[in-house]
């Protein structure tokens, strides 16, 4: 009994304190089980009408989504497992200039329409995401926040996003942005406008503002404290079925309440992908791309532009890269592939140096791969200056211009909105064009795609400690294991459509490393005409590979440049265990090769 009496006299307690402080926002819509917890730790649930108050911390079950209108007019829409801490918050009718607010988003994601704090003063409005603080000035802007990685973008006006440790950028509207811990730097790229992405329009007006507010007087006058607990059942279970569907729908069940409300539904122009990182966007579907195709999508994404003199790389251009990464459960692992600006996915470069187009960004949006760690986006940004570009030089083939170099510091990968930990350069190789898929089917022959002193170029073999070094040059003989030829190769039977032999031989720090097609690999041209990577395996003795063989595998791309493919530029990236000692090695490098009759 005595146990009783206390707790009832503590109900009454915590009651009257939220009867005597003053409440800054009220409820809209409460979906699911959300609470709020005051500084002192009381709990409580919240449901349509509940009062907000300054320091609550509003949490959101793995299926609640919450809605809140302040007293300054703005509003707030956050996602499940979501908790938001309202700092601070003042604001008087008489006094709107006076006003301030300060925000935390602990973790999950939200959206906000600011109100009348910070259109005079921006200072006034401020929103904390642990390793980056987001200023405002009248917007409407939403935010996702997974670990120290936070990812974003803005329907409505403009903000500032400054990492706690790092640099700022400011984000405009139809910008999204990217951020991987609080020294990392902010990426700005594109997102597709509501008429491109084929969704809902984001934007909401202050005549609909206006609207809204009319339509919610009207809708909740008079049913105020008549609201069951079978309603907020039916709106739960209503929740729990719209689970699967996209978040512009998160209104789904509260037609009955204030359906224009649904103008501050989350993400209508961002997607999550599995680990709950924003995407770039709704994205339309499509399909694979090829050599020289031109996309039908009209969404023009754009890449970070690093040096401030790039400039968007044309549709049909495209890059090769390589790179080394240290992954906690693997080790050092060799990265490589291409990227064609084909619509959605976009490359910045910079020609300010002289020596052709030098790549200084890019975002790839992965269109083939349903895989969960597929890239939607992968961003990277090189460094602020091309002086610091390593390897750089650029050449000519068939009308085709191509250039390339090493990011040797100072660059940033991103990849679904976390920071890549990478090892040594950024290997790249940038050309305007491809060669038509119509002439390489079209091509008859048997033809070798060679590095020699006087053909063809490539960006210094590199390993995983940093160490560069050279290839071997094409040789016309003393080939082993089935091939014709030696150094470094790949030859191609046009009259077959098929790739024959593949041969990359380099030096790097005392190592020799040898790398060939795998059996397995798939040797089609219309595999790689698709964009598809070969798979290639080798071997590494000496240097870094002391102590027994280690056996390598990874994939090599290749795209035909020049109007009669008179060259090819290619990434490589492979990587292996030594049996013996248990470390692991990479190589990886770009190579421009140039292609003559078989001898």
């Amino acid at each position: 009994m005595k146990q009783f009496i206390w707790a009832s006299i503590l109900v009454i307690f915590s009651a009257q304190s939220f009867a005597d402080a003053k409440s800054v926002g009220t409820v809209i819509l409460s979906f699911g089980q959300n609470v709020a917890v005051s500084s002192g730790g009381d709990q409580r649930q919240l449901k349509r009408q509940s009062d907000i108050y300054a320091e609550d911390l509003l949490i959101t079950s793995s299926k609640g989504r919450l809605q809140v209108r302040f007293t300054d007019g703005s509003r707030l829409s956050l996602k499940p497992d979501t908790e938001f801490k309202i700092a601070e918050y003042q604001f008087e009718d008489a006094k709107p200039d006076d006003g301030k607010a300060i925000y935390k988003l602990l973790k999950g994601g939200m959206r906000t329409i600011s109100g009348q704090i910070g259109k005079v003063d921006k200072e006034d409005y401020q929103l904390d995401a642990v390793v980056a603080t987001i200023g405002i000035r009248g917007t409407d802007f939403s935010v996702n926040k997974v670990g120290d990685k936070i990812t974003g973008s803005v329907s409505n006006g403009r903000i500032n996003v400054a990492a706690k440790q790092g640099g700022n950028r400011d984000v405009a509207k139809g910008k999204s942005f990217s951020l991987a811990g609080p020294k990392g730097s902010v990426s700005v790229f594109s997102t597709p406008t509501a008429e491109q992405s084929g969704s809902e329009s984001d934007e909401t007006s202050e005549e609909e503002g206006a609207e809204e507010e009319s339509t919610e007087e009207k809708s909740t006058e008079g049913d105020q404290g008549t609201e069951t607990e079978a309603t907020e059942s039916e709106a739960a279970a209503d929740e729990t079925s719209e689970g699967t569907q996209s978040d512009t729908t998160d209104t789904t069940g509260s037609s009955n309440e204030n359906s224009t409300e649904s103008s501050l539904s989350l993400d209508t122009t961002t997607t999550t992908t599995g680990d709950g990182t924003a995407a770039v966007g709704d994205l339309p579907a499509s399909s694979p791309t090829t050599q020289g195709s031109q996309s039908s999508q009209g969404v023009i994404f754009a890449a970070p532009d690093p040096t401030g003199n790039g400039s968007p790389a044309p549709t049909g251009s495209f890059v090769a890269l390589a790179f080394s990464q240290n992954e906690p459960d693997k080790g050092f692992v060799a990265s490589s592939g291409r990227v064609e600006v084909d619509g959605q996915s976009a490359i910045t470069v910079d020609g300010s140096m002289g020596t052709g187009d030098l790549l200084t960004g890019l975002v790839y949006i992965d269109q083939n791969s349903s895989s969960s760690d597929a890239c939607s986006p992968c961003i990277m940004s090189g460094p602020s200056s091309v002086a610091s570009v390593l390897d750089n030089s650029n050449k000519s083939l068939g009308g085709t211009d191509v250039t390339w170099g090493r990011w040797a510091s100072g660059y940033t990968i991103v990849e679904n909105g976390v920071e890549t930990e990478t090892a040594g350069s950024f290997h790249f190789m940038y050309a305007d064009s491809l060669t038509p898929n119509s002439v390489i089917t079209a091509k008859s022959g048997d033809y070798v795609y060679r590095l020699e002193s006087t053909a063809g170029g490539y960006t210094s073999p590199e390993i995983e400690t940093g160490a560069t070094g050279t290839l071997n040059d094409f040789v016309g003989g003393g080939g082993t294991g089935g091939h014709l030829y030696s150094g470094t190769y790949f030859r191609v039977d046009f009259d077959t459509q098929q790739l024959v032999e593949i041969g990359i031989e380099a030096n790097v720090a005392g190592g020799s490393y040898t790398l060939r097609e795998d059996p397995s690999a798939n040797l089609s041209l219309s595999n790689v005409l698709n964009g598809n990577d070969v798979k290639i395996s080798g071997t590494c003795t000496g240097g870094s590979c002391s102590g027994g063989t280690t056996d390598l595998s990874g994939k090599m791309s290749i795209d035909f440049v020049g109007a009669a493919a008179e060259g090819a530029v290619t990434s490589y990236g492979a990587s292996g265990t030594n049996a013996s000692t248990g470390t692991t090695a990479t190589i990886t490098g770009t190579i421009l090769l140039e292609g003559t009759p078989s001898p």
